[in-house]
């Protein structure tokens, strides 16, 4: 096996390629689930995935459940948003758990 798909015998990469990097996410929603309730086509929204996710959030779309998002505030840019988005989703995740 090529060096390139692994890092020891017993853990290959292959599964995992392409590996898609990132973990924060500012965006507009671009669709939603039928089970969706709290967010809408053209909502602002900002999130993270959890640090042992899979596949990564830089890419010209993802799919998040909608417990990993929340609705970025007016005030502040996409950009600021990503800022804080660890700081504000995990105290609103402790005061009210979330699906995913």
């Amino acid at each position: 096996m090529p060096l390139s798909l692994s890092l020891s015998p017993s853990l290959p990469l292959w599964p995992l390629l392409p590996i898609i990097l990132g973990r924060d996410v500012s965006a507009e929603v671009a669709d939603v689930g039928s089970s969706v309730k709290s967010l809408h086509v053209g909502q602002e929204i900002f999130g993270a995935l959890h640090p042992t996710a899979v596949w990564g959030t830089y890419a010209d779309n993802v799919i998040l459940s909608e417990g990993k998002l929340a609705p970025k505030p007016s005030s502040i840019s996409h950009v600021v948003s990503i800022l804080y988005d660890i700081t504000l989703l995990d105290i609103d995740g402790a005061k009210n758990p979330k699906d995913g």
